[in-house]
């Protein structure tokens, strides 16, 4: 037996789509700004240790340039800044390996190479505790600007590379947006009809039909298209249609057949109404006769009628006989015949 979805469960899974289709969306759309905040995680920490080189040149060069090497101490600005710089590096842990090496193997490189010119300038400062001669000092110091530039540009480059790749997903976004809403219509546009063509048009259906039969209109039927509640419906509505059709059909024929029995006994009270006004007028036999011969041919539609009366015979023993006393349509050999007939 086939098993057959009611109009509640219709609806339910009408519903359930729309939130199924709610829920995929929100967490694609919520994984798609994930990574639009990875990566502008990433530039915003790039752009920093940037800022931060740039602060540890400027210290360097007033380490430098003030003679603070010659003293003995000045050390600690730039430690800490070589610090802060480590703290953000630390924190792009597995960078290469997840955004940049699966990419742009050429930006992997770079990133590599920023690390080994940024472990050759920690060294670098930390044997300016040792420096004993301005000489010695300012060939440190061209040593470190040399790759702290170098470490800029591959700076830079990262971030034209995370920037280019955020661009890349912002565009990628609007366009699988435009795809969610256009898929997101096509489906609800699908699930609507479906439900139109289950639910809410056999309603329709059902009352427009129903405002027929109410109009007299009693030959329309509902079409039971399903088995669920509106099949039933439409099922028993019809059933009541046709009950309603048979006992509208029974009244019309009984209306009718009385409407013929009045239209008879009317005629025949008209008849005699006439005979009997006949009579009131004249006792001649045969003009009764032959007005009650008359009305019954117009009340059976005959073609022909006629009547016999009793011949009276005074002689004895002679035998009675019938006369034909009146007649209407009778053809004349009938008439040379049985002008008079035995009882």
């Amino acid at each position: 037996m086939k098993r057959t979805l009611s109009v509640t469960r219709k609806f339910l899974i009408f519903i359930s789509i729309f939130f199924i289709l709610a829920v995929v969306y929100s967490w694609f759309f919520i994984s798609s700004i994930k990574g639009l905040d990875k990566y502008a995680n990433i530039s915003k920490l790039l752009t920093s240790i940037k800022g931060d080189i740039v602060i540890l040149e400027y210290r360097l060069d007033i380490f430098v340039i003030g003679g603070d090497f010659q003293k003995h101490y000045g050390t600690e600005g730039l430690n800490e800044q070589v610090a802060n710089i480590n703290k953000a590096l630390e924190q792009m842990n597995g960078l290469p390996d997840s955004t940049i090496s699966n990419s742009n193997p050429m930006l992997s490189g770079d990133y590599k190479a920023l690390i080994n010119d940024w472990n050759f300038v920690m060294e670098k400062i930390r044997g300016l505790k040792n420096v004993a001669s301005k000489e010695e000092v300012f060939l440190i110091h061209n040593d470190v600007d040399l790759k702290l530039f170098l470490i800029i540009g591959q700076l830079e480059r990262l971030i034209q590379f995370l920037d280019a790749r955020k661009a890349n997903e912002f565009s990628n976004l609007d366009g699988r947006i435009i795809y969610s809403l256009l898929s997101s219509v096509v489906i609800t546009l699908i699930a609507s009809y479906l439900f139109y063509r289950s639910a809410i048009r056999p309603i329709n259906y059902m009352a427009s039909t129903a405002k027929k039969m109410a109009a007299g209109d009693l030959k329309v039927r509902l079409k039971a298209v399903s088995h669920d509640e509106i099949g039933v419906l439409a099922s028993t509505f019809n059933k009541m249609a046709d009950d309603m059709n048979e006992a509208h059909a029974t009244l019309e024929k009984n209306v009718s057949n009385k409407t013929m029995e009045l239209e008879q006994r009317t005629n025949e009270l008209t008849a005699m109404n006439r005979v009997a006004s006949a009579m009131g007028r004249t006792l001649a036999k045969e003009e009764i006769a032959g007005i009650a011969l008359d009305e019954l041919i117009f009340a059976t539609k005959a073609d022909a009628g006629w009547v016999y009366l009793i011949k009276q015979n005074n002689d004895a023993g002679s035998e009675t006989k019938l006369h034909l006393e009146v007649h209407r349509g009778l053809h004349p050999s009938f008439l040379k015949e049985a002008r008079e007939v035995r009882l």
